[in-house]
């Protein structure tokens, strides 16, 4: 009876450690359950995710809403200087009544301009270099092009278009041949495409390194970002610093401090706004987190049951109304002093949202709070620093542009292509923060570059 009653006790203490061990699993089972869930719900409102990622759901058959009336605009004339042909147009006979008794009035004619494109066909120009022998020597030697010409099978103008297509544009390389051949008639090579590539990345070069420069000595606040990239299949990353007046980038193998350092330098001292990854942690001088990247953050803690739901919520709504104030401010409707004092007021309230959050959150938002806390001057440089935004969206903005090209042509294949990549798309984002025109300055670019003379300048003020 005894022996029975301890293997009875002996498989009840079995029993129990098989529950305790399955009790266990069961909650990591949970844990796990919770991550995927959100993993899987994860889009571009609550994470890093960009919009293109996000799954559609059907429009509503409801009836569409009305759309507000929208003022016309009509198109105006161009000046005379402009117009290259006039047709008198003439009537002979009444469209009423069709009585031949037309009588032409003084009054001013009704102007109707049509614009259509010039009939476009290439211009062959062929250079003759005449052969000579020296009497003295008996050595060979041919006549020498025209100062300014390149030796090259294709002209500056060419040369530029090309360029304009693959870097501005995006263009495939077998694109761009087709469209050459279907508007010009000129019979282009992938190789050919290539070499004028590599051409304009050697007249990119001078005006490449002063952009850098600018954007690592200036003055005004610095957008640092970085996104993936592909070489030759390997994994890469691109690198851009940009601001009001330049965007710089650069593709290198690493995502790494000494990257960072390698190319932006040791000393940045001037107001930068970033993500906050570590690697910027080396800045100097006044650094502001993307609240951006924030707002997204706690929107997903937002939709989480309980205590973490509740304040990530309030967190949420306090950091939009931060940047709402901001973005009032700079469109007039408030004064400075009214945006210091609403500011203070946001700065108050997010900071006693933090301290219920480390009081009452989950562990993990008590870890990201008591971060941000901790770095809690980081969340607020932009209310004492001039010219700086409270997000990092002019980053995002401007290395959207070789996102798209990634997922395009799923990169480059070599280190001319990189170069080209990075050269030509710093001096075309540049270009566009100064409103000016692309294809005209690249061309006059190449002619100042093969006649010797001092290239054209983006900003002179800016020494670019």
């Amino acid at each position: 009876m005894c022996l029975s009653c301890k293997q009875l006790e002996e498989k009840l203490a079995k029993s129990e450690e098989n529950l305790a061990r399955a009790e266990s699993l069961l909650q990591l089972a949970l844990k796990r359950i919770v991550k995927l869930e959100e993993q899987i719900n994860k889009n571009s409102k609550n994470s890093s995710k960009p919009p293109s990622t996000d799954q559609k759901s059907n429009t509503s058959k409801k009836e569409p809403k009305k759309r507000a009336h929208r003022k016309g605009f009509s198109r105006p004339l161009y000046p005379q200087d402009r117009v290259d042909h006039q047709v008198q147009c003439k009537r002979t006979f009444c469209p009423h009544c069709q009585a031949n008794k037309l009588k032409r009035l003084k009054a001013e004619p009704f102007v109707w301009q049509q614009t259509e494109l010039p009939e476009m066909r290439a211009i062959i120009t062929q250079f003759n270099c005449l052969k000579y022998q020296c009497t003295q020597c008996g050595n060979r030697c041919t006549g020498r092009l025209p100062e300014g010409i390149p030796f090259s099978a294709f002209g500056p103008k060419l040369m530029a278009y090309i360029s304009y297509l693959t870097g501005r544009f995006h263009v495939s390389k077998r694109e761009a041949m087709t469209l050459v051949k279907d508007l010009y008639d000129i019979d282009l090579s992938e190789g050919s495409v290539i070499n004028l590539e590599e051409n304009m990345t050697n007249v990119l070069e001078e005006l490449y390194e002063k952009i850098h420069r600018l954007v690592v000595d200036g003055s005004l606040p610095r957008h640092f970002d970085e996104t993936t990239w592909r070489d030759n299949g390997q994994r890469h990353y691109v690198w851009i610093g940009t601001t009001q007046v330049a965007a710089y980038y650069k593709i290198d193998p690493h995502r790494s401090r000494e990257a960072f350092l390698k190319i932006f330098g040791q000393s940045i001292s001037a107001p930068s706004v970033t993500d906050r990854y570590t690697v910027y942690d080396i800045l100097n001088g006044p650094r502001q987190y993307c609240l951006a990247h924030l707002i997204r953050t706690f929107h997903s803690y937002s939709q989480k049951p309980g205590r973490d739901g509740e304040i990530g919520s309030y967190i949420e709504k306090e950091l939009r109304r931060t940047c709402a104030t901001h973005t009032k401010w700079k469109k007039g409707l408030i004064t400075k002093r009214q945006r210091a004092g609403l500011l203070r007021h946001h700065k108050r309230r997010l900071y006693e949202y933090f301290i219920d959050a480390m009081a009452f959150g989950s562990d993990d938002l008590y870890k990201l709070c008591y971060r941000l806390s901790d770095k809690f001057e980081h969340l607020w440089a932009f209310a004492s620093t001039k010219d700086m935004d409270p997000t990092n969206n002019m980053a995002e903005r401007d290395l959207r542009k070789l996102v798209l090209w990634r997922k395009k042509s799923y990169g480059t294949r070599s280190s001319r292509g990189q170069k080209f990549v990075e050269r030509i798309t710093s001096v075309i984002e540049t270009l566009k923060k100064h409103d000016q025109r692309v294809f005209q300055f690249l061309e006059q670019t190449i002619r100042a570059f093969y006649h010797k003379k001092t290239p054209p300048m983006i900003a002179p003020n800016l020494g670019i």
